[in-house]
């Protein structure tokens, strides 16, 4: 078997993978929606590229589009985190097969280079190169201009998987990437996202750096090959870092109750198990890093009432991550939970408390702002209320319909983690539905008269938790049987 019709088999069995996975069946319609999505992004992205190029053309400036690759790639990075995987577990069938190891791991990583998603992006500089190049900005510079923002998305590609497959092994590596992105952005972030600034950083880097981007590219596929192959082993042969971990009792606990073990449990949940643990600290470290730029740079504007709305964001963006697969990790126990009677409504209990501690780390961030009266008290207080009471009221409904398994330690690159039509509609409410309705109050009667509103709607929600996930606990009784069937169906 040559290495070209090696690499249309795996390319074969990873179609023929997706399609027979448990989860992608309970998508349903999930592709649908999620195709509409592409659409909209590739017309959006479409639209961005005409306006770079009529820029471009007007300034005679054939490289700007490479002044805000910088935020392209940021975005793009970000994105790739749900539609792109390692192939460290993709791998496994194929090491015991008669096949180079390393022409696998070629075929895995060449895969990435032509996926579907990097088309997307041709969106933005196939359009940019035409209207600039027919607008005078030259056509071979606009050509090169293009041919080099694709060479980018194409390096960005190989440090997402260099950035991820580090993350998978040890959280300290996400300080790589976080540390890139500051060195690339702390101009702008220092002056606070100024306009001139923005103006000198977009010019600084319409410039073409070609013998950087074709150097880098081989280099992090070379490292990738290297990491890959060495990775697959490692988890095959179990090898994992020993270490002696402290044992904490969390004794302080004890005077709650079942309740205070059931808060335990979700504390050491988060402490023993990787993948719990990397959810928790990506919803921590977004909540903090939205929160200290909505509170020490110009996002937040308080003479403006819609951009006052997003702040309430910095209470809920890490139950957002957390409670997005809200019963997902305890799918992997879930039938001994279910033993005692209401053993699950005194684990909802336990989470609703969590996340309300959580939520309370953006208050102690806000201080500063608070005390030198950039920011009302009254609005901080009732969004916080707002957040603990009616946005975790809606986040907690998705227990009721969660039937799908997240595994605890093991690695989920080459899992497919489809939510399905329903789920992924019902999560898009929950973010979308309290934005609507603040700004819709501050519309109507002004921010400080929305603010005392939401905050007496969030303080009974808050007050009234036990009546409502008691009657959540009560939903997910009576569909028990079907919610099972799918949490062992969906076990690795």
């Amino acid at each position: 078997m040559t290495r070209w019709q090696l690499f249309r088999e795996l390319w074969h069995h990873e179609r023929l993978q997706k399609q027979r996975s448990q989860a992608y069946k309970l998508s349903g319609n999930a592709r649908i929606v999620r195709m509409v999505i592409i659409i909209l992004v590739c017309v959006y992205l479409l639209a961005m590229g005409v306006v770079l190029g009529i820029g471009a053309g007007e300034e005679q400036e054939p490289f700007l589009l490479l002044g805000v690759m910088p935020f392209a790639l940021l975005i793009d990075l970000l994105t790739r985190i749900s539609v792109q995987e390692t192939p460290v577990v993709r791998i496994r069938p194929y090491i015991l097969l008669p096949v180079s190891r390393f022409a696998v791991i070629d075929g895995m990583l060449l895969s990435s280079f032509v996926s579907v998603y990097n088309l997307v992006w041709v969106s933005l500089w196939l359009p940019y190169v035409i209207v600039a190049a027919l607008l005078g900005a030259g056509v071979w510079a606009s050509v090169g201009a293009g041919l080099l923002a694709c060479l980018l998305f194409m390096l960005n590609t190989q440090w997402f998987t260099l950035c991820r497959t580090l993350a998978d092994r040890s959280n300290w590596w996400l300080a790589l990437p976080f540390s890139v992105g500051l060195i690339v952005f702390y101009r702008l972030i220092a002056s606070r996202f100024s306009e001139s600034a923005l103006e000198r950083f977009v010019e600084a880097f319409s410039n073409p750096y070609w013998c950087v981007v074709v150097a880098a590219i081989p280099l992090l596929y070379w490292i990738n090959r290297r990491l890959q192959f060495k990775f697959v082993y490692d988890e095959l042969a179990k090898v994992e870092k020993s270490s002696n971990y402290a044992s904490h009792s969390f004794s302080f606990l004890d005077r709650f109750g079942l309740m205070g073990e059931y808060f335990k449990l979700e504390i050491k949940s988060i402490m023993r198990n990787r993948n719990v643990r990397n959810t928790f600290l990506s919803g921590l470290v977004s909540m903090l890093v939205f929160s200290l730029l909505v509170g020490y740079t110009s996002l937040y504007n308080s003479h403006s009432g819609q951009q006052a709305v997003w702040f309430f964001y910095c209470f809920v963006l890490g139950s957002v991550v957390l409670l997005g697969k809200v019963m997902s990790a305890e799918g992997n126990y879930i039938d001994l939970l279910m033993v005692h009677q209401e053993n699950i409504y005194r684990l909802l209990l336990a989470k609703y408390y969590f996340n309300c501690v959580l939520a309370l780390l953006p208050l102690g961030v806000m201080i500063v702002p608070m005390l030198s009266s950039e920011m009302p008290p009254l609005m901080i207080v009732s969004y916080f209320f707002f957040s603990i009471g009616f946005v975790f009221f809606l986040l907690f409904q998705m227990a009721v319909t969660q039937r799908q398994t997240i595994p605890l330690n093991e690695s989920m690159a080459g899992k497919q983690q489809f939510q399905g039509t329903g789920k992924t509609f019902q999560m898009l409410a929950n973010i979308l539905i309290p934005y609507a309705l603040l700004a819709l109050l501050i519309f109507l009667v002004g921010q400080e008269t929305a603010c005392w509103i939401v905050g007496g709607v969030g303080l009974a929600f808050t007050l009234a938790h036990p009546l409502w996930l008691k009657q959540i606990y009560r939903r997910m009784m009576s569909r028990r049987y079907e919610n099972l069937e799918g949490f062992r169906e969906t076990r690795s």
